[in-house]
C-alpha cells in the first residue's frame, strides 16, 4: 500500500538535482518503508533506489534524481507513491494513520555460534611487492578460497573481513575483497587501510575468492575476519532489534547497521545490514535477534 503525495516544480529538476516533498497527512519520517517507493513523471515510471532515492527528514522528504536521468521540466508534475511497511504483498494487515506508528511484524534469526574472529584466516601474512592477488592461505582457506558460511562455527548470513599491514611505513593503500553473499551473488568491497591499524569492511561475505592490494607495501599483508554478521534480509531505518540473545538469555546491546537503500557501490555498507554483538564469537555463544521488520522478504538492492 502506498501514500501518495504529487508536486509541480517551480524549476527544472535535472540528472543529480534533489526537490524536496511535504509529508502526506498524519504521516513523518517513521511511516515508511526503507525501500520500493515510485515516482511517476514526464510520462516514467521511476522506482527507488535505481532511478532516485529518498531521505525522510523531520520536515520534509528530499528526493535526489539519479545521474545520467532525464531532465523533468519546470510545471512538471512529479507523483510520489511512498511503501508503507507490509507484509510479503507489500500490503499492510492494517494501516494507522497516527504520526509515528508503523505496522511492523515480529521475525527471529539464528545467526549460530560463529567462530572467533581470525585476523589472517583468509591471508596469512605475506609480502606485497607490487599490486596484485594476495594468496588465500590463511586457516580458512581451502583450495584457493574462503568459506564464512558452511560447516561447523560457520557465519549462516557471511561475516565481515579486515585488512591489515605490518609497515608502519605505509601509505593508504587499497585492498579489493572479491567473494559472494549468502545468497551466491557476487560482490566487492573496497577497504582503504595503512601500516596503523587493522580496518574492517562494511560488508558480510559468504565467501571470498580474490583479495587484490592497489600497490606494493613496506610490512606484510594480512587478511581476516571480523565479529560483524550478516543478516538474512534488508534492514531498514524503521526497522530495529527488540530482543538480543547470547545463549537464550538477553544480551547486553551490540551494533546493528541498516541496509543501504542506495545503489550498492564498492564503498556502500552491506544491502542488507550487519550486526556486531556486544560479546566476542567464539564458536560456542549462540546469538539471536528477534527484529520489527516492515517485510522479511525484501533482500535489499543488487550487489555492487
Amino acid at each position: 500500500m502506498f501514500k501518495v503525495v504529487d508536486k509541480t516544480l517551480s524549476a527544472a529538476l535535472a540528472a543529480s538535482g534533489t526537490t524536496t516533498f511535504s509529508y502526506p497527512a498524519g504521516t513523518d519520517e517513521d511511516s515508511f518503508a526503507g525501500f520500493g517507493h515510485v515516482a511517476i513523471a514526464i510520462g516514467n515510471v521511476m522506482t527507488s533506489p535505481t532511478d532516485f532515492t529518498l531521505t525522510f527528514g523531520s520536515a520534509s522528504i528530499t528526493f535526489t534524481y539519479a545521474a545520467s536521468k532525464t531532465t523533468i521540466p519546470a510545471g512538471s508534475v512529479v507523483s510520489l507513491q511512498l511503501n508503507l511497511p507490509g507484509e510479503d504483498d507489500r500490503t499492510p494487515t492494517a494501516t494507522v494513520d497516527q504520526p509515528g506508528v508503523s505496522m511492523l511484524g515480529l521475525v527471529r534469526v539464528d545467526l549460530g555460534s560463529p567462530l572467533t574472529l581470525d585476523v589472517d584466516g583468509i591471508a596469512a601474512a605475506q609480502a606485497v611487492a607490487g599490486a596484485g592477488n594476495l594468496t588465500l592461505n590463511g586457516a580458512l582457506a581451502s583450495g584457493g578460497a574462503v568459506d564464512l558460511v558452511s560447516g561447523a562455527g560457520g557465519s549462516p548470513f557471511g561475516r565481515g573481513v579486515e585488512i591489515d599491514s605490518s609497515g608502519a611505513g605505509d601509505t593508504t593503500q587499497t585492498a579489493t575483497v572479491t567473494g559472494t553473499d549468502y545468497l551466491g551473488n557476487a560482490m566487492s568491497e573496497v577497504i582503504a587501510f595503512n601500516g596503523t591499524t587493522a580496518v574492517a569492511g562494511k560488508k558480510a561475505f559468504a565467501t571470498v575468492t580474490q583479495v587484490a592490494i592497489s600497490a606494493a607495501l613496506a610490512g606484510n599483508a594480512t587478511c581476516g575476519t571480523t565479529d560483524v554478521l550478516g543478516l538474512p534480509f534488508y534492514l531498514g531505518t524503521v526497522d530495529a532489534p527488540v530482543i538480543e540473545l547470547a545463549d537464550n538469555a538477553t544480551a547486553t546491546a551490540g551494533t546493528t547497521v541498516g541496509g543501504v537503500d542506495a545503489a550498492a557501490t564498492t564503498t556502500t555498507g552491506d544491502v542488507r545490514g550487519t550486526y556486531d554483538p556486544n560479546s566476542a564469537c567464539n564458536g560456542a555463544i549462540n546469538f539471536a535477534l528477534y527484529l520489527a521488520v516492515s517485510d522479511p522478504t525484501y533482500l535489499g538492492v543488487t550487489q555492487a
